[in-house]
């Protein structure tokens, strides 16, 4: 049930954010020298973009931007993104445009690609940043979850990192080599967080589940309030 929640939430949007960015899109990469308009991406419509790449090192990762066709306008991630081959050595790159409240991080400019590397850690100062660690759970369709008790109360960030390594990660900034923090608050010691990463269109969420206290007193809130509208009756 929890897999359907959240592959589902992934689908709602809020509306397109396409003023901002100037057309036609492209893909400049280590695969075609950082030629800032050297792959032509299609306007698959909706405000999605899409370019299918071939002739890679079967496996291999390879690094790149989404520009308008210049480097003094506008392109993105901020720094480099990352996607990997197939057995074939293709790889499809799509760039969503929209802006969405689904609670997954990034809102918006969500860049997905075809192929996920499989194996991935959540990272942070709670595991004093080893990559080894936390190994994240497949829920199937790209998802990953690690359930973590978090021992002192205090001000965290999560991210999702290569298995044993910083090669290609996924955080508060999306697909990233060195991506940013997802942060969060525990106010109780040994508090769960549920730290979420769809590898697909290279995304991070997270919930932190109440402490029992807060259960009991929403628990004693909501029956005072239905004795109170019981005795209005």
């Amino acid at each position: 049930m929890k897999k359907a929640i959240f592959i589902a939430s992934a689908l709602v949007a809020s509306l397109p954010l396409l003023a901002q960015n100037s057309y036609p899109l492209y893909l400049a990469g280590d695969f075609n020298g950082w030629s800032a308009n050297g792959t032509l991406m299609t306007d698959l419509g909706g405000g999605i973009w899409s370019a299918t790449l071939s002739g890679l090192t079967p496996g291999a990762e390879s690094q790149f931007q989404v520009t308008d066709g210049s480097w003094s306008s506008w392109f993105t991630p901020a720094q480099h993104s990352w996607l990997f081959a197939d057995g074939s050595g293709n790889a499809t790159v799509s760039i969503d445009l929209n802006s969405y409240a689904d609670g997954w991080t990034v809102s918006a400019d969500r860049i997905t690609t075809s192929v996920d590397p499989g194996a991935w850690n959540a990272v942070g100062v709670w595991n004093g940043w080893n990559n080894a660690a936390d190994p994240m759970t497949s829920l199937g369709g790209g998802i990953y979850e690690l359930q973590k008790i978090i021992a002192t109360p205090g001000f965290y960030g999560f991210k999702a990192t290569q298995s044993g390594g910083w090669n290609y990660q996924v955080g508060a900034d999306g697909r990233n080599i060195n991506a940013g923090e997802l942060t969060f608050t525990t106010t109780a010691a040994n508090q769960e967080v549920d730290m979420f990463l769809n590898a697909v269109n290279g995304t991070i969420r997270l919930d932190v589940v109440p402490e029992p206290s807060s259960l009991l007193l929403f628990g004693l809130t909501g029956l005072t309030t239905l004795l109170a509208n019981r005795r209005r009756k």
